[in-house]
């Protein structure tokens, strides 16, 4: 339920293949259509799924009060109606919603794919982070070049994948962006992560400002205090979007994880 005790609708989603579901969490700002090189490469093995995230593309709005646990509610509910089980890949947020359905729903889970995402903050940032969704009488503009300098780096703002993100976010709902920047000031995972018993896969660019390499250690090493189940990866020359900017590295990687014969 919402702050008005709504019932919620669900997130819209696209699917494409056959076989076990994979389902592709998005960054924030983004949505489903980001996907587009991983549906090409998985769709002959899997059925690929890409969710809009509440606030995000064709799904609903992002009520005051949502936070990663409903995002993470969303996941479970499209996973529960594909049959139950499925691979689960999420990138930046993506990531942070894919850790909560892994530790709240762990049955659910085959595989888990982190890639350029985080499972804490100091307290001293939380407020600076909620702060980046801030709305401004000028709805998203104030908030574009900021946001694409953390995705691309200064040295690539002019670059035509900056100018993608641009347009993508130049469509963003002003308030779903808040509210959603205000679920990941929230982000606690780390304590949690260490009952994670799926394989895992956590992967961050080397050029990543957001989650650089250090951050994608913690996560793995916190998974892997008692199942050794998480693999680390850092990628030479990937910034937090390197997953769309330069996917063929991050597809490398996921179609190994994916088609492991443990699964």
């Amino acid at each position: 339920m919402n702050a008005y005790n709504e019932p919620m609708k669900p997130i819209h989603f696209v699917k494409a293949g056959a076989g076990l579901p994979v389902i592709l969490l998005h960054a924030i700002g983004l949505d489903g259509n980001w996907w587009t090189a991983y549906v090409e490469r998985f769709k002959s093995s899997f059925t690929v799924v890409c969710p809009d995230l509440r606030g995000h593309g064709l799904s609903p709005h992002a009520w005051d009060l949502i936070t990663l646990q409903d995002h993470a509610n969303d996941i479970s509910t499209l996973i529960a109606s594909l049959g139950g089980k499925a691979h689960l890949v999420g990138v930046s947020m993506g990531g942070m919603v894919a850790q909560e359905v892994a530790l709240r729903f762990p049955e659910q889970i085959i595989t888990l794919s982190l890639l350029s995402t985080m499972a804490d903050l100091p307290d001293a940032a939380r407020e600076s982070v909620a702060a980046r969704g801030t709305p401004l009488p000028d709805g998203m503009t104030s908030h574009i070049r900021e946001t694409v300098c953390r995705w691309v780096g200064e040295k690539n703002m002019n670059s035509d994948f900056a100018e993608r993100c641009s347009i993508q976010l130049k469509r963003q709902n002003p308030n779903s962006w808040a509210n959603n920047w205000r679920a990941i000031s929230h982000i606690d995972t780390l304590p949690r992560l260490s009952s994670i018993r799926c394989r895992t896969l956590v992967a961050t660019g080397s050029e990543d400002m957001s989650t650089p390499p250090s951050i994608a250690e913690r996560i793995a090493n916190a998974i892997n205090q008692k199942s050794r189940q998480a693999s680390v990866h850092t990628v030479p020359n990937a910034g937090h979007l390197g997953v769309f900017e330069n996917p063929e590295p991050f597809l490398g990687l996921l179609v190994k994880h994916l088609k492991n014969k443990a699964n």
